[in-house]
């Protein structure tokens, strides 16, 4: 069984998160992603918010881009505080598209850098434009969705 995901992105980045939604929805995936899925005349922080919790995932797109924007922070820390109230489980999937994550963020955000460091980030700088890497690194993806993973 596949986990129902959440991307969170910031604009910059929207060509690549739509990359990912309709690859994961071609696998099946139940996405939300905001252009597709938000529902209309809702408040903006609302809807996020409401979404954020229904979704087993969180798909964060790390990029120098994406880890500035109010909202992505936003989503962020409210991932972070719904895996602490349930007990620490994990609901938080960073994916990199440069290196901003691994050495540029901590010095803007050392909390955060701190915390979504300590998880494995998947590697997606280069796939852009390389086909078989992005479909390697979107298999890895779907096999962290999995409800049960071989060890």
């Amino acid at each position: 069984m596949i986990q129902s995901t959440f991307i969170s992105y910031g604009g910059p980045d929207e060509t690549f998160a739509r990359q990912i939604y309709d690859s994961l929805r071609r696998r099946d995936v139940t996405v939300f992603f905001f252009p597709e899925s938000a529902t209309m005349g809702e408040r903006i922080d609302q809807e996020v918010f409401r979404q954020l919790g229904k979704y087993d995932r969180v798909i964060l797109i790390c990029s120098r881009s994406s880890l500035g924007r109010p909202g992505v922070l936003h989503e962020i820390r409210e991932t972070l505080d719904r895996e602490s109230r349930d007990g620490g489980a994990t609901y938080l999937l960073p994916i990199a598209l440069d290196n901003y994550v691994f050495n540029g963020w901590a010095a803007i955000e050392p909390e955060l850098a701190q915390r979504v460091g300590r998880r494995v980030v998947g590697d997606f700088a280069e796939a852009r434009g390389n086909p078989t890497v992005y479909e390697r690194q979107l298999d890895r993806l779907v096999d962290a969705l999995k409800t049960r993973r071989p060890d």
